[in-house]
């Protein structure tokens, strides 16, 4: 709440940042008060900046003082110009939809939503739409596939022979999924998830330069954009499994708004968690779960990084608000925030050994970690207490039997942790692929399998109608943690 509260003064301008500080003097502390009393009759110059150095002995009370009025305080609906276009690719998603009526809400009149169909194919589509133009907003649905050339370069003459208001934000939403696990992805799943983030968004970069070609304009002509955001994920950052694609196209992203702002440009990347409220649940390749709990309770790895559409909405209206040169102009407080922005890791990760995915091991995520005995490892989800280690248990096999056995149990509590399963009720007679394991999954059972026993098997045999049995003894025959000779013997 407070921190909020802090977040709010800033953007409005009611708190001022203060340039780098600058020591224009040395004072004892206890003279504080006069020090500031001095510098706020004049004494002192104008822009001098006060350093002072407090001892374990001074004591020194404080007070806020806060302006009589705020400093150039913005309103909401004149924070983006009535008289300028803003570009939301990707515009007739659920995402892209909620962004438009936020920027009605900030003042813009003129919207372009993009799509590669360019048609509202839902009644609820056609609804939102309609209630924009309603309340006065004019928004263009452009069929736009943004990774053709020639596709932008017409958006590009839209400006230059309609005469439309000027250009001054894009924000790049456009996404496609194509899971799959890197060693069965074809070429043609790759581009699928790559091309939105990779071509499109290089093309939307470049479509000031689309919209001079063929005119008398120049690309120097042309005015800076206020923002360019690209909605990136945070599978960017973490990785995730059977995502290769989709977290390269985010990778893309987050260097292209590192390139943009060292060129001058505006540009934020934002890495957008898992959005718990997403429409795309029921749908394809989430078509196997309903909502949020029944994804989490497979994906359990991808708990610490959910987020919902408001804090979505939230994050890119503060990009738009540090990116708003009249804002900025207005407040005299540019509010500074990074090319690249993390939206939605919890400062309360909790790790564990046992989860399939590894993520949340990285060191980098240390400052993250739940508090709790060795840096986040807590609870039932400690070292101490997860399941028997391949290492402890196999060495202490009499024979093949016994040494299957280990490896069975392993295997079905491994599958019921990630299932969500009760282990009781696992078959060793039944395949992995009959307890739901599918290629994603399968390629994290494969990297845990590797990690415990020290054996590669690839993602067919684990998806494989092989009995969980045989596949234990099939392990068991491989592994180099045991000796082989003593158990045959």
């Amino acid at each position: 709440m407070a921190i909020s509260r802090v977040s709010t003064w800033v953007e409005t301008g009611t708190l001022t940042l203060p340039d780098a500080l600058r020591q224009a003097s040395t004072s004892n502390a206890n003279d504080l008060a006069m020090i500031f009393e001095s510098t706020t009759h004049g004494t002192e110059q104008e822009d001098a900046k006060i350093a002072v150095s407090l001892g374990h002995s001074d004591e020194v009370l404080m007070h806020r003082k806060m302006p009589a009025s705020p400093p150039g305080k913005i309103d909401n609906a004149t924070m983006l110009d009535n008289n300028a276009t803003y570009i939301i690719s990707g515009g007739l998603g659920s995402l892209g939809l909620h962004m438009a009526n936020m920027l009605y809400e900030l003042g813009a009149r003129h919207l372009m939503l993009l799509s590669r169909s360019g048609k509202a194919n839902s009644s609820d589509i056609l609804a939102a739409l309609m209630n924009l133009e309603r309340n006065g907003c004019n928004v263009d649905v452009v069929a736009c596939d943004i990774t053709s050339m020639e596709d932008m370069k017409r958006l590009g003459s839209k400006f230059s022979e309609e005469s439309r208001p000027r250009l001054k934000g894009i924000i790049q939403s456009a996404m496609v999924l194509a899971d799959s696990t890197f060693a069965n992805m074809t070429f043609e799943n790759w581009q699928k998830a790559t091309a939105p983030k990779i071509q499109g968004s290089w093309n939307l970069h470049n479509l000031q330069r689309f919209m001079t070609e063929g005119s008398s304009s120049s690309e120097n002509d042309v005015e800076d954009l206020d923002f360019f955001i690209l909605l990136s994920s945070v599978s960017g950052v973490i990785g995730n499994s059977a995502q290769g694609n989709y977290c390269a196209g985010n990778t893309f992203e987050d260097v292209l708004a590192h390139h943009r702002r060292a060129n001058g440009m505006a540009a934020v990347s934002l890495n957008i968690g898992l959005v718990s409220d997403s429409n795309h649940f029921g749908t394809g390749t989430m078509s196997s779960f309903k909502n949020i709990d029944e994804y989490l309770r497979v994906f359990g790895h991808l708990a610490p990084v959910v987020v919902s559409t408001a804090e979505v909405l939230a994050s890119v209206k503060m990009a738009i608000a540090a990116s708003n040169k009249q804002n900025t102009a207005l407040t005299s407080c540019p509010l500074q925030i990074p090319p690249q922005l993390v939206v939605g890791i919890s400062s309360r990760i909790r790790r564990s050994r046992e989860l399939l995915n590894y993520w949340s091991l990285d060191r980098k995520f240390d400052h993250r970690a739940a508090w709790g005995d060795d840096a986040g490892w807590e609870g039932d989800l400690a070292p101490k207490a997860s399941l028997l280690r391949a290492n402890e248990a196999l060495p202490l096999a009499q024979d093949l039997s016994s040494g299957r056995l280990v490896v069975e149990d392993l295997l079905k509590a491994k599958l019921a942790q990630a299932m969500t399963l009760d282990v009781e009720g696992v078959d060793e007679e039944k395949s992995l692929g009959a307890y739901g394991i599918d290629s994603l999954k399968a390629t994290e059972m494969r990297n845990w399998i590797n990690r415990e026993f020290h054996v590669d098997l690839s993602i067919f045999e684990i998806l494989a109608p092989t009995p969980i049995a045989k596949l234990a003894m099939r392990i068991l025959k491989a592994c180099d943690l045991v000796n082989h000779d003593a158990l045959e013997s």
